[in-house]
C-alpha cells in the first residue's frame, strides 16, 4: 500500500508541474496559419476585404501590384476558408480599377459595401454594393457622398444597422484629410455626415472595426501626410461622440496596418503596418488595454494587408501585403494566460500537500500495525 500510495503521490506532483510547464508552452503558442491555397488573387496591397456571413466568404475587391503602379479591378474574388479555396466570380459590370478604398458587409442587406479609392488618375467617391448571392455590383449613386475617398476606412455599426467613415484624404499623399465622421444607410440609400463635437485628428490608413459588445467603433493609427499616429478612439454611434481612449500600453504609432474584430474574444487584432513590422497587437476596449501577442512564426513584415474576420469558423483571414505576394493567412486568438499562472501553482500546491498525506497515512497505519 506504501508503495502504491507513493506512486501515486508522485503522478499527481509530475502531473500538476506538466501543468505548470504547460503554462509557458499556451504563452508561445502561433496563432497564425499560412493556408497555402491552390489558387490565390494575385499579389497586391491596398485592396479591400469584408466578410460575407450569408455566404460564408470572405470578399475581396482591386488593389495596386506596386507603389504607384498598376492599379487592380481583376474581377472579384471569394475565399472560403473552410474548403481554403479562391474563387475569381467575374461579374460584369464592376468598379473601375482602385485601391486605399474601403469595404465593410451590412448584415441586414447581406451586401458588401465598398466607397472610394484611387484609381490612378484621381479619387473616386462612388458607393457600390456586392450581393453575393445574385453576383452582382451594384453602382448606388447617392445624392451626397463624403468629401474624400482615398484610404478611408469604415466598419459596420450593428446596432444601428449603419456603415461609419472616417478620415481619408483626396490623393494617395493623403492631402487634404478631413475629420469628418459620415454613416451610410443601405436602405434609403444616403450618407449623413455625423456632428460629433470632438473627433480624432485628420488622417488616413488608419483601421477600424466594430466591437459589439461595448457597440463602439475602435479606431487607431493612421497618418496625416507627415506624422504617424498611435492614439486609440472609440466611436459611440447613439451619441454621436468619439471617445478618447487612454491604453497604458499601445502599438508604435504607425498606418497601413490591418485589423478586424474577433467575435470569439471579445478582441480587436490589429497586425503589422508601415513601422509596425511582423508585430500582432491585441486590445480589450472594455479595458481600455492592448496587450502585443507572443504567438511565434507569422507573416512577414508587411503594409497594406486587409483582414477579415470569419464568424463561421472563428478566425481572421489576411491576405497579400506589401511584402506579403499572394499570401493567404489565418489567425486564431490564443487567450493570454494570467500574468502569473497562480491557479496551476495551487493546484501543485493541493498535489504535493495530498502526496505528503498518503505518505504519512501509510506510515501511521504500518505503525499501528506494528504495535
Amino acid at each position: 500500500m506504501r508503495i502504491l500510495a507513493s506512486l501515486a503521490a508522485v503522478s499527481l506532483v509530475i502531473a500538476s508541474f506538466a501543468l505548470l510547464a504547460s503554462y509557458g508552452a499556451l504563452a508561445q503558442a502561433s496563432a497564425w496559419t499560412q493556408m497555402s491555397p491552390a489558387t490565390a488573387p494575385s499579389g497586391r496591397a491596398g485592396h479591400a476585404m469584408a466578410y460575407h456571413s450569408g455566404s460564408d466568404r470572405v470578399i475581396l475587391f482591386g488593389g495596386e501590384t506596386a507603389p504607384g503602379s498598376n492599379v487592380l479591378n481583376d474581377e472579384t474574388w471569394a475565399y472560403d476558408l473552410n474548403a481554403n479555396t479562391w474563387e475569381n466570380r467575374n461579374p460584369s459590370p464592376r468598379p473601375s480599377a482602385r485601391f486605399a478604398h474601403a469595404m465593410a458587409y451590412d448584415a441586414d442587406s447581406e451586401r458588401a459595401i465598398l466607397f472610394g479609392g484611387w484609381t490612378g488618375t484621381g479619387q473616386s467617391k462612388e458607393t457600390w454594393a456586392y450581393d453575393y448571392n445574385a453576383n452582382t455590383w451594384t453602382n448606388k449613386a447617392p445624392t451626397t457622398s463624403p468629401s474624400v475617398g482615398v484610404f478611408v476606412n469604415m466598419a459596420y455599426d450593428a446596432s444601428a444597422d449603419r456603415i461609419v467613415l472616417f478620415g481619408g484624404g483626396t490623393d494617395r499623399f493623403l492631402a487634404g484629410a478631413p475629420d469628418e465622421t459620415w454613416a451610410y444607410d443601405f436602405d434609403s440609400n444616403t450618407w449623413t455626415r455625423r456632428n460629433p463635437s470632438e473627433s480624432p485628428l485628420p488622417r488616413g490608413g488608419h483601421v477600424m472595426a466594430y466591437d459589439a459588445p461595448s457597440d463602439r467603433i475602435v479606431v487607431f493609427g493612421g497618418r496625416d501626410g507627415t506624422t504617424d499616429f498611435g492614439d486609440t478612439w472609440a466611436y459611440d454611434y447613439d451619441g454621436d461622440r468619439w471617445i478618447r481612449m487612454n491604453p497604458g500600453t499601445s502599438p508604435s504609432p504607425r498606418h497601413g496596418a490591418a485589423m478586424a474584430y474577433d467575435a470569439d474574444a471579445d478582441r480587436a487584432v490589429l497586425y503589422g503596418g508601415i513601422d509596425g513590422g511582423d508585430e500582432t497587437w491585441v486590445y480589450d476596449v472594455n479595458g481600455d488595454a492592448w496587450t502585443l501577442a507572443d504567438e511565434g512564426s507569422g507573416p512577414s513584415s508587411r503594409f497594406g494587408a486587409r483582414v477579415s474576420y470569419d464568424t463561421e469558423s472563428g478566425r481572421i483571414v489576411l491576405f497579400g501585403g506589401s511584402s506579403g505576394g499572394d499570401e493567404t493567412w489565418s489567425h486564431r486568438f490564443v487567450s493570454p494566460p494570467p500574468s502569473f499562472p497562480w491557479p496551476i501553482v495551487a493546484a501543485v500546491g493541493v498535489a504535493v500537500a495530498a502526496a505528503v498525506a498518503a505518505i504519512l497515512l501509510v506510515r501511521r497505519r504500518r505503525r499501528k500495525v506494528g504495535e
